[in-house]
């Protein structure tokens, strides 16, 4: 009988406690903000942090509750209205990846083949928000970084990812495309009997040279009559932008097959008098020769080339 009176007893202070006050509360709909409306509904209820925080627990805010806010009413037997209680934190997203180039933007650069132009700076990790129920919002990853276009240039696969050059030549830098553009211009004729070169005006004085054009046609495999003359002419007359031929090779001579040299008359054919009668009956099928007389040499085939 004890413990019903006791439960009774409760039950009557708790109706009493919600009877005297009335607390509002109003969460926004994105659930980032909530406000309390606090309303007496009897002379001198007193407004405390616990009846503040048990509302709020009931309505489930339980993150970024101000505890300035609720120390201001505790206490207080006045009534208020929307009062700002709680605020979720908005997340924040990560930089946006970027390009950071190890040549001078704002110039024409001399590269070298396997130099590394540029590399790709990866975007940041954003950092989580949370709304007044302690919900997690994940904060949104940066942006990759795109290259422009790119001629003459490769990606790397390393981590992060690069550009390198291709080629040896001169670099340009612009918001939609990185080019290379080569020093030297080759072209072998289809036969492979000759090789030209063309080359690039040089911007500074000493960006390339003999030896550089050198490697270039090593590096098109051409070894055969290049003509060093001529490629010293290129920089000491300064024949930049000319169509230059500087290799020549050696076409091929066939060898000539063996042969057999007769020394008398193989051809079969009518005997013809002074008059010009020909008689049909005397073919000179049968010619005289003396012993020791040269009848056919054998002649050798000759060695190709």
């Amino acid at each position: 009988m004890d413990e019903n009176k006791q439960e009774n007893e409760k039950k009557q202070e708790d109706t009493q406690e919600v009877q005297t006050l009335n607390i509002v509360i109003d969460i926004s709909p994105d659930k980032m903000e909530v406000y309390i409306t606090g309303i007496s509904l009897q002379d001198g209820a007193v407004f405390t942090s616990d009846e503040i925080k048990k509302v709020l627990n009931t309505n489930g805010v339980s993150f970024g509750i101000k505890e300035d806010v609720v120390a201001s009413i505790n206490g207080t037997t006045e009534d208020f209205a929307k009062k700002l209680i709680a605020s979720g934190v908005e997340p924040v997203k990560g930089e946006d990846g970027s390009i950071e180039y190890m040549v001078d933007k704002e110039k024409v650069n001399a590269v070298k083949k396997g130099d590394r132009i540029a590399k790709s700076i990866p975007p940041g990790k954003g950092e989580d928000g949370y709304n007044v129920l302690g919900e997690k919002i994940e904060g949104e990853t940066g942006r990759e970084a795109a290259f422009p276009q790119l001629e003459n240039v490769t990606k790397t696969k390393s981590d992060p990812v690069g550009l390198v050059a291709d080629v040896d030549g001169y670099i340009t830098i612009s918001e939609t495309e990185i080019f290379i553009r080569p020093f030297f211009f080759t072209e072998i004729a289809a036969e492979g009997l000759k090789a030209w070169v063309t080359v690039e005006n040089q911007v500074n004085e000493g960006d390339f040279g003999i030896e550089d054009l050198k490697n270039e046609l090593k590096e098109r495999h051409i070894f055969y009559g290049i003509k060093d003359i001529e490629i010293s002419e290129i920089f000491e007359q300064k024949k930049f932008g000319q169509r230059i031929e500087i290799a020549e090779g050696k076409d091929v001579i066939h060898g000539r097959d063996g042969s057999l040299k007769f020394y008398f008359d193989t051809e079969i054919r009518p005997v013809e008098d002074e008059m010009g009668n020909v008689d049909h009956k005397q073919l000179n099928l049968i010619q005289n020769v003396s012993k020791g007389e040269k009848l056919v040499e054998v002649l050798p085939p000759t060695q190709g080339e």
